[in-house]
């Protein structure tokens, strides 16, 4: 209780002051402009101010500038500059940013003014005006991103280089956690070719596939998706004469897959802390019941909050716990910022034997996608042509779980994809997906055999560019690292043939993704899925 007695004698002369002082007035502030101390301002990350240390501050408006803000407080230019060496968000007299509050006399920076957009650093609303005096780092660390990721100075957490990367002369950019180093690795020795099986894609009209025709030769791990969780907790295969033939696939590891989309309101249910011991006990049973299994993988879509996260955390150490030493345990996580936030990733990973990470879907004609469209990638608006497996994406990704997160890449089991995603172009001639004028429109594109519109199997992909009909014609991007297809077809709305434009990977991509991969030190590669080839 003393230390509290303590505080308030602190705090209590400056209780009631207003942390965003009166616009009308300049945001001046009333403490005393002391000659004994504004001569020497160290930077507020490495000095402890008092209350009566704070300058006389002045928040800059549209058309100000050094000379009318020096003459208007009557003061010089070069003191101006002093005045400021340690103020947020000076970059001097040439770019003066409005908004910005700025000392025009001496003492310790000011608190920034608020943004109420912000989701980081110091602008980020709730920051108190005491905040100087107390914290004890650099103002740019306050209010960190989620995961470490990058700070701008707008207050936005992001993990491309639009987020990470300062920009000379501007004053704007990443103010922590910067960079987009992907942290890497040496390959492991005990790699993981991974390919996910479609439990039901036998009974597909085309791009089907059963579980005894799949090519083991090309893969270490082979998993089922996806199992289903009952009301009661337990592990449901639908599908037992197909599930059959994949337990007695030869030379593989067989992994059962827990969850997916359609069981993500399940697996969120049986995840939770009163759940939590029953699920793990079935999921046991399930293993024990069927020995042919080598391990489990749960693919939990998506944490919606962190306490959410922080559930699914605590149902996994329990089930490692239970798992004896010779079952797998992993998980498949998205690829991108906005899905990863809540995810306690480091915890995650120690967990865990590794983490499959879904680097493909990054754009797609509807809101469901990944990737992030930026000024920074050439693309000012969100209607670029950008393929689904952009490589620039994955390796952001990477830099996110390895550099800024802190996954080391050995945990890692990285995404490919043996399908494509696509759009209606709005012009049939521009098909460039480097040039921001091609654009794509909103309505769906072609409804292949997979049943959802703008996505097509390899198998189709192939058999399209075989028929060579008019307008048909395949191009490599080296920029995003990938292959796009541009051919006619009707769609939903169009019944005439309209120009279709669809991103993807041939196998001489997917080979040398396989090749970057390794080279970050990755435990391997997952493929989605073995029946689309």
């Amino acid at each position: 209780m003393i230390w509290l007695f303590a505080l308030f004698l602190i705090v209590a002369p400056v209780l009631g002051r207003s942390i965003e002082p009166d616009r009308a007035t300049h945001d001046q502030q009333t403490e005393p402009d002391s000659d004994s101390k504004g001569d020497q301002i160290s930077n507020p990350s490495t000095r402890n101010y008092t209350l009566v240390d704070r300058c006389k501050n002045y928040v800059i408006a549209s058309g100000d500038s050094c000379q009318s803000i020096s003459k208007s407080n009557r003061i010089s230019l070069a003191a101006l500059t002093s005045y400021n060496k340690d103020t947020w968000g000076w970059t001097g007299c040439k770019t003066l940013a409005k908004d910005t509050r700025i000392c025009v006399g001496k003492g310790a920076p000011p608190i920034p003014k608020t943004n109420s957009n912000a989701q980081c650093g110091p602008t980020k609303p709730g920051v108190s005006f005491l905040t100087p005096y107390l914290y004890k780092g650099k103002l740019a660390d306050m209010n960190p991103c989620p995961l470490n990721a990058c700070c701008d100075t707008e207050g936005q957490c992001g993990y491309t280089s639009t987020f990470c990367k300062m920009k000379p002369g501007t004053g704007t950019g990443c103010i922590s956690n910067c960079g987009t180093i992907v942290k890497k690795q040496r390959p492991p020795k005990d790699t993981i070719t991974l390919g996910f099986f479609e439990g039901w894609a036998y009974a597909r009209g085309c791009a089907n596939m059963k579980a005894k025709d799949i090519d083991t030769s090309k893969y270490s791990h082979m998993a089922w998706a996806f199992a289903n969780v009952g009301q009661d907790n337990s592990i449901i295969v639908t599908d037992q004469e197909q599930y059959k033939d994949f337990l007695a696939l030869p030379k593989v590891k067989k992994i059962m897959s827990i969850g997916g989309w359609a069981a993500r309101d399940a697996l969120h249910a049986a995840t939770r802390p009163e759940n939590q011991e029953s699920f793990a006990n079935k999921i046991l049973d399930f293993l024990n019941a069927n020995k042919e299994l080598d391990g489990v993988d749960i693919d939990f879509e998506f944490p919606d909050n962190a306490e959410q996260a922080g559930w699914f955390l605590s149902f996994l150490r329990q089930l490692r716990s239970k798992l004896p030493s010779s079952k797998s345990l992993s998980i498949d996580i998205p690829a991108a910022y906005q899905k990863l936030s809540h995810y306690p990733l480091k915890e995650l990973a120690d967990t865990v034997d590794y983490m499959i990470v879904m680097s493909y879907d990054y754009f797609s004609h509807n809101d469901y996608n990944y990737g992030v469209y930026t000024p920074d990638d050439g693309c000012p608006h969100d209607h670029c042509l950008r393929s689904h497996v952009n490589v620039t994406q994955t390796t952001s990704t990477m830099s996110l779980l390895t550099y800024h997160a802190g996954v080391p890449a050995s945990k890692l089991v990285l995404g490919v994809a043996s399908y494509a995603k696509g759009f209606v172009l709005n012009d049939a001639a521009c098909t460039d997906p480097n040039n921001p004028v091609c654009t794509y429109k909103p309505d769906g594109p072609f409804k292949g055999c997979l049943g959802e519109a703008g996505v097509l199997s390899m198998n189709e992909i192939n058999s399209i560019i075989s028929a060579k009909q008019p307008g048909t014609f395949t191009s490599y991007d080296v920029a995003s690292d990938s292959n796009f297809l541009v051919y006619n077809a009707a769609t939903e709305k169009d019944s005439a043939p309209v120009a279709q434009w669809y991103g993807y990977m041939d196998r001489k991509v997917l080979e040398s993704r396989k090749k970057l991969y390794s080279s970050w030190g990755a435990r391997g590669t997952v493929e989605w899925a073995t029946s689309m080839e």
